[in-house]
């Protein structure tokens, strides 16, 4: 079959090619397109393939998609061959099973073996095996090494799903005759020839694909005992024989098989065949071979494991035989003469020597994730830190991780985000806290139990002991290691820094003094243990090390136990990172120090706190941030965001003296910074230090306070005084000395701050876990695992009836009355946060007669508002179809039918409800009568010289809109508009988008339409050129004449600098609006001309 593409058809590419029906159903659609010309069209079309077929059903996707993909088989783009292949694996699913699963994940579903209950099409089976696997078949010898991938992917998939009868007739066929791609008579010359190349691609892709096939047959249990059979017969003798070849890229792609294959076969292949073959590999005369040997140390140590824990009868000799292969071929790469050789083995060193600790059997599996990456809650940052090698180190034996993202445009096969199930009370109100709260709490269960698991399961002695003899040296001379290009030596430092944690695990505490110490230190001063004249020389290490370690030291911490990190970790946090000035290494030890400390001793937590509170309220942090704005600290408010998050774990921790003198003093600042992130997160520390230090029986609990009521007395009035002097109310002026009324924002955080004393009380002695609550759910599985350990202790778990009082006594006789007050505020923000906080107070507050009367009120006020659009929305549609004359019904049925042409699932868009609040004075409009007399119609603005008037300067009120509601009064007719307008003080406004039907008719009857266009254009020049009269003169002159008309009337604007907001505050006094005539205008325009020729020609005299 020849490659098609435009330039072998003989056909013009015309103007209807270019072009793509929409309207054409879905997979007609895909059958037109994918044939096109044009190569554009037919990848984008290939790509909605998957998509299609699950739109479609089982029956179109065998007549029909599958079928048609034999004419691109031989695309011209390799690209579309690409993601053709990338996609069969989803179409044979879709074609073979007869009735999927609801809200099935097809993406992840393929990879798996189906269920045994899962009932398969015949005809559906019989289309995969007649048409899919030839396709595979012709893809899989594609000159393009991505679209070999991509079909060794899915061929891979496909074998899970077959019977194993037809696994070795149809797939590993393909593989073998791969295998077997061998010249007939072996060239003499040492230049090879295209096609000799050619087969030794296809060699390596056989390597490749019988990896994938033995790996995915072996990776769950109910497959590996059918595909062991022909794994043995077929698999494992084709990739023993490709470690013989005589290419060496034929050999390394063998040696990185051998882990794959491993999984499906015995304890006596792997002694007598996988092993020795490995081993001889690692000791090939090419330096590639042996380079990816080292690479390879990782996975074939964890195959070995898994391997283990599936035949417990040869466990100890599968072990045992880890140790007496693998750790001297490491040691042997390790000291290999080729350079590349060494530098590979020493980047997979830790993880190697990691692999060893027993985590693949272990109870964590069950509680962590088992991928690497890391998500914003740290969570799966402890696998990364603590399991290296919990995944394939090796991306290309995993080539699906290494392919180009081959699905098309993803499609929703679940119905929850749009809808979603209601939430419980108690799940509603766990919401309301803020995200970091649970990260940080699954983040530090994560922590304790990787130490709980040591502890009950810890790896063999006999590994400790011969990785400690054989490779603990290397893995320490990599802190200091030289090897002559300075940037080799800081990747390798960075390596090892990287590896350090997972091997403090697997060595534990007890192996610490030592080479891990040494290396620790000279992680961090390269000069450690050296001999130098002065003591405390100090070499500063690459930068890379210091961020890498910064981040990992708690868990460090953790494993080495209180006294050995009080010791060594502890100091060294004080030293080398909390004073660094990278922004980096200062964010990670801010965001991980109350981790740190729960590591230590209660004695032993107030030497690091001190240092730490230090620094924070020094000169370099939050000291110099408002009397330098040259200090990074200033612009870098995620430090402070990260230090406002990490402050409700450290009050937990320390006793509540030092809370009030280093704490507090530095949650005033964050409570008055800059930032609304930074406030927002720093309210919700108020709460708990509330419950710690202002309860006499809880400060009792942690001695060294003579009399704990008067401590607590003083604390607590020492913050309702600052919560009232510094958020209710700004800070005196520095030049009136009087006190400013507090902004919106600051409102907000005092309603807030209530909430959040509400929620503690809401949420104290709540242990019943719900589904969302992953933290509770996380804490029941570690203590069913791990039933002696004691679990920390987190915000807002458990609270007694003496601080439940205290925290009730703060809110309700302090901080709500004043609260309350704020039912009437400007801002409607405000209001609505004050509504939403009512609505989690606890139900004896929010039944009270003053709590429940403001909420009620707030409540009816959201539902008015929420609606009002609405009600606009069907009073507008009314007046069109009563203001639509016979003439244009036609046309408005016409546009009706055009856009009934289209999709009938978007909603009808509302007419938009602009809102806008008008400081004290004129506001600058033009305003005529709509239709009917029934509201206000802006035509024009009033701007004054080069300023703006107020309306004009919002931005959001454009010629043609109508005024709705003034004050929330919804107008009714133009007189009442004006009246309001007038009634003085702050107004609030709402208009919204006006249409051709509401334009003015005077009382002559029709609408003189070159008229209107006119005027309306010289209203837009006007206010663009802003050539109007001096503001002084404009209000002397608009007091005597005044518009006798209602026709014309104008609000004008003076030249104040009053801004207009968007809707966020209601409006209060203003003075009386200036009304005056259009032809008033006019004679002041022409006096004002007048005058200025005047004054010019008299200037003109006096120079002459």
């Amino acid at each position: 079959m020849e490659a098609r593409g435009p330039e072998d058809n003989e056909d013009a590419i015309r103007f209807e090619d270019l072009t793509v029906d929409d309207d054409l159903p879905i997979l007609e659609r895909i059958v037109r397109y994918t044939g096109s010309q044009i190569a554009l069209q037919r990848l984008v079309h290939v790509k909605m393939l998957a998509e299609t077929a699950q739109l479609a059903g089982r029956v179109p996707t065998q007549k029909v998609l599958i079928p048609m993909l034999e004419n691109l088989l031989n695309d011209a783009e390799s690209v579309i061959r690409q993601h053709i292949a990338g996609q069969l694996l989803q179409l044979s699913m879709i074609a073979m099973i007869e009735e999927p699963p609801p809200k099935v994940d097809w993406e992840e579903f393929v990879h798996r073996p189906l269920p045994k209950d899962m009932k398969i099409n015949k005809e559906g089976y019989q289309t995969v095996l007649e048409h899919v696997i030839p396709y595979l078949r012709v893809f899989l010898s594609d000159a393009e090494v991505d679209v070999r991938r991509a079909a060794s992917d899915c061929l891979a998939g496909l074998a899970l799903h077959l019977k194993p009868a037809h696994v070795t007739e149809f797939c590993l066929p393909i593989a073998l005759e791969l295998a077997n791609e061998k010249p007939h008579q072996p060239s003499t010359s040492k230049k090879r020839t295209e096609a000799e190349q050619r087969m030794e691609e296809l060699r390596t892709t056989a390597c490749n694909l019988l990896a994938e096939m033995g790996g995915a047959a072996s990776e769950y249990p109910e497959s590996r005992a059918r595909a062991s059979a022909w794994v043995h017969a077929h698999v494992l003798p084709a990739v023993l024989e490709l470690c013989q070849d005589d290419g060496f890229r034929v050999r390394r792609s063998a040696a990185q098989a051998l882990p794959r294959v491993m999984g499906a076969a015995s304890f006596e292949a792997v002694r007598d065949q996988i092993v020795p073959a490995f081993e001889a590999l690692s000791q090939d005369e090419a330096h590639r071979v042996r380079k990816s040997t080292g690479e390879c140390l990782v996975d074939m140590s964890r195959a070995l494991m898994i391997l283990a824990a599936a035949e417990p009868a040869h466990a100890e000799d599968l072990l045992q035989l880890r140790r007496d292969v693998l750790l001297p071929i490491a040691d042997r790469l390790i000291q290999d003469g080729q350079k590349q050789v060494r530098q590979g083995m020493m980047q997979f060193l830790g993880p190697f020597m990691a692999s060893f600790y027993p985590y693949q059997t272990s109870a964590l599996t069950r509680v962590l994730p088992t991928t690497t990456e890391s998500d914003g809650s740290h969570h799966l940052g402890v696998v990364a830190q603590f399991f290296p090698h919990a995944s394939s180190m090796v991306a290309r034996l995993n080539s699906s991780q290494n392919s180009i993202l081959l699905t098309p445009t993803p499609v929703h096969s679940s119905t929850d985000p749009f809808f979603p199930r209601p939430l419980t009370e108690m799940e509603r109100l766990r919401k309301s806290l803020p995200e970091y709260f649970y990260a940080s709490q699954i983040s530090s269960l994560s922590s304790h139990a990787v130490v709980w698991d040591r502890t009950r399961n810890p790896p063999a002695p006999a590994d400790l002991q011969a990785i400690s003899e054989i490779l603990l040296d290397y893995f320490a001379a990599l802190s200091v290691v030289s090897t002559g290009d300075e940037n080799t030596d800081a990747e390798m430092r960075v390596y090892c820094a990287y590896s350090f944690p997972a091997l403090v695990l697997l060595l534990g505490p007890d192996n610490w003094d030592g080479s891990l110490r040494t290396c620790f230190f000279t992680l961090l001063n390269p000069l450690y243990g050296q001999e130098t004249n002065d003591d405390d020389d100090v070499l500063e290490p690459p930068l890379p090390v210091k961020r890498c370690l910064a981040s990992s030291l708690h868990t460090v911490a953790h494993v080495l136990g209180p006294a050995l990190a009080a010791r060594d970790i502890v100091p060294a946090i004080s030293e080398f990172f909390l004073p660094d000035g990278d922004e980096s290494v200062r964010l990670n030890i801010i965001r991980n120090f109350a981790s740190m400390m729960q590591a230590l001793h209660q004695e032993d937590r107030g030497a690091p706190f001190l240092v730490w509170s230090e620094i924070i309220q020094g000169e370099s942090f939050l000291g110099g941030r408002k009397r330098s704005a040259s200090n990074p600290v200033v612009l870098n408010w995620r430090q402070r965001n990260y230090l406002a998050r990490s402050l409700p774990e450290l009050i937990l921790l320390v006793n509540p003296k030092l809370v009030r003198e280093h704490i507090w003093p530095i949650l005033k600042l964050l409570l008055t910074d800059t930032v609304n992130d930074v406030r927002e997160d720093a309210l919700w520390s108020i709460s708990l230090i509330v419950q710690r230090c202002m309860c006499a029986e809880t400060i009792n609990k942690w001695g060294g306070i003579e009399n704990p009521e008067k401590f607590a007395k003083e604390f607590f009035s020492e913050m309702i005084t600052w919560i009232f002097a510094n958020i209710l109310s700004n800070p005196p002026s520095l030049i009136t000395g009087k006190t400013r009324p507090s902004n919106f924002s600051d409102r907000q955080v005092f309603c807030r701050i209530c909430g959040s004393l509400g929620l503690a009380l809401r949420l104290a002695n709540q242990e019943t876990a719900t589904p969302q609550d992953n933290v509770k759910s996380l804490r029941r599985t570690l203590k069913s695992l791990f039933p002696d350990a004691k679990m920390p202790v987190f915000c807002y778990e458990s609270m007694t009836a003496a601080e439940q009082k205290v925290i009730q006594t703060m809110l309700v006789d302090n901080l709500l009355p004043r609260s309350l007050m704020m039912k009437d505020d400007r801002t409607s923000n405000v209001r609505i946060t004050l509504m939403k906080v009512l609505q989690i107070m606890p139900k004896d507050i929010r039944l009270s007669k003053s709590v429940k009367s403001v909420l009620k009120e707030l409540e009816d006020e959201w539902e008015t508002w929420t609606s009002f659009g609405e009600e606009l929305e069907n009073d507008d549609e009314s007046n069109q179809k009563a203001h639509t004359s016979p003439k244009n019904k036609g046309e408005v049925q016409q546009d009706q039918q055009d856009s009934s042409s289209g999709t009938n699932d978007e909603p009808e868009i509302p007419r938009e409800i602009r809102t806008v609040v008008f400081e004290d004075g004129p506001i600058g409009m033009q305003l005529e009568p709509t239709k009917g007399d029934k509201a206000c119609r802006i035509y024009g603005f009033n701007d004054f010289g080069d300023e703006l008037s107020p309306a004009h300067a919002s931005g959001l009120i454009e010629i043609g809109d109508v005024i709705v509601s003034v004050n929330g009064t919804i107008v009714q007719s133009y007189d009442e508009t004006i009246e309001l307008l007038k009634s003085g003080g702050k107004r609030i406004v709402c208009f919204r988008t006006g249409s051709e039907a509401e334009r003015y008719v005077s009382d002559e009857g029709s609408i003189d339409e070159e008229e209107e266009e006119r005027r309306l254009r010289k209203a837009k020049k006007e206010s663009k050129k802003s050539k109007k009269p001096k503001k002084e003169k404009l209000e002397s002159e608009s007091g005597d004449k005044r518009g006798k008309t209602k026709s014309r009337e104008t609000v004008s604007s003076p030249n104040d600098e009053a801004s207009a907001a968007s809707g966020t505050s209601l409006g209060a006094d203003a003075e009386s609006n200036e009304i005056s005539d259009d032809k008033d205008k006019k004679s002041k325009k022409s006096k004002k001309e007048k005058k200025e020729k005047k004054e010019k020609k008299e200037h003109k005299t006096k120079q002459k």
